[in-house]
């Protein structure tokens, strides 16, 4: 769990924006933050709590939505299948 914390979590925490506004960012950098689906969860976050957001509230909810469907299916496969499931 310490290994998924340290090298995949914290970085995308830190790129998501928890902590500062994106729009400081370099423009390659925000680019990358454009990718981290955490980044869509916390401006929704940020608009509902404080009623400001760097993206549309409703395209992070998009994204967050969408993000999620893929995941589901992809977990569906995995268990329909059984892959690297001990029979």
């Amino acid at each position: 769990m310490s290994l998924y914390l340290n090298f995949i979590l914290q970085p995308l925490i830190f790129l998501g924006g928890v902590f500062y506004s994106v729009s400081l960012l370099p423009q390659g950098i925000q680019f990358l933050t454009h990718l981290d689906p955490l980044f869509y969860m916390i401006n929704m976050i940020r608009h509902g709590m404080i009623g400001t957001s760097d993206v549309d509230p409703w395209l992070s909810f998009g994204i967050v939505m969408a993000v999620s469907l893929g995941l589901f299916i992809l977990n569906l496969r995995i268990f329909q299948t059984g892959w690297r499931l001990r029979s």
